[in-house]
């Protein structure tokens, strides 16, 4: 899933969104400066001063807690705010469709049109 390509830098300072596409699990964060593991979050190497992180192609080592916490709560974030976007999404649309069918409702009434016409128009409103 696309949503487990992204987590957030480990620095604590930092925590800018890094998505992995492929490639090494070495990265480095274009926003802090600091290097990290994709796999357990360690960090450093960068201008904290911290000793530089593991450069190997597969971690054993077990996750940071702490960052691993914040990466769980990060995703489900994601996810809220997706979410969230979509129902404001609907929500305007339907505001848009509501408006829509009162502009019709009106126009159909001061054209006097016949019935015909109108279940015609308001049935092409609907699809809409």
């Amino acid at each position: 899933a696309r949503r487990a390509q992204v987590k957030p830098c480990p620095n604590v300072a930092c925590g800018v969104s890094t998505f992995k596409d492929s490639g090494c699990h070495y990265m480095h964060c274009s926003q802090c400066g600091e290097n990290w593991c994709w796999m357990c979050g360690q960090w450093g190497g960068g201008p904290s001063g911290r000793s530089e992180p593991h450069h190997v192609g597969h971690c054993n080592n077990p996750m940071n807690e702490a960052w691993y916490g914040k990466v769980s709560m990060f995703l489900n974030l994601n996810r809220l705010t997706f979410y969230s976007d979509r129902f404001k999404s609907h929500l305007g649309s339907l505001s848009y469709a509501e408006e829509l069918w009162e502009k019709v409702n009106t126009m159909l009434v001061s054209i006097d049109s016949s019935i015909e016409e109108a279940k015609l128009v308001r049935e092409a409103v609907e699809l809409l």
